[in-house]
């Protein structure tokens, strides 16, 4: 449901990579866990070379490469809490950053580099992201950078400090 809602926002303008739909649903998961104190989607988060990648999604649509993913228009269920989410990411990321920042991103934060300790940089690997991991480095941002469903906006501060 959210990689659908994510594809019924896609425009010519500004279409969707699979790329980006990853690091998308990384960036969802996490803060929904955080904000909503609940998990998106059960699915775990590997550790690959080019960022946080959900292996079944992976495998939907590795075949569109660097391609623009369809749009879709499909009902989804989620709920208003969800989609505000959502919504946060998209404009936050999405509309900010194209997906090779993304990816640098999920690259620059803590549960990513954990996962990956011990594999070299471009060497294969297929590690879990832990969602603990997750939950306490962005229960630590939250903090840090004042960041909540009422003040949204501050997350450019941490976004320009992790890339500066």
């Amino acid at each position: 449901q959210v990689v659908n809602w994510f594809l019924s926002k896609t425009t010519d303008e500004n279409p969707i990579t699979h790329l980006a739909l990853q690091k998308l649903l990384y960036f969802s998961q996490s803060w929904n866990r955080v904000w909503n104190n609940e998990w998106l989607f059960i699915d775990e988060c590997e550790a690959w070379v080019h960022g946080a990648v959900y292996r079944n999604i992976y495998e939907e649509f590795k075949r569109f490469k660097y391609m623009p993913l369809p749009k879709v228009n499909k009902e989804t269920s989620l709920s208003a809490k969800e989609i505000e989410v959502l919504e946060f990411v998209l404009k936050y990321y999405y509309d900010v950053y194209n997906a090779k920042t993304l990816e640098t991103i999920c690259h620059l934060e803590e549960p990513y580099k954990i996962a990956r300790s011990g594999c070299g940089e471009d060497e294969s690997c297929d590690e879990i992201i832990k969602k603990d991991n997750i939950k306490e480095y962005y229960l630590k941002i939250m903090k840090t950078y004042d960041i909540s469903k009422e003040k949204q906006n501050h997350v450019k501060g941490y976004l320009n400090d992790l890339l500066a």
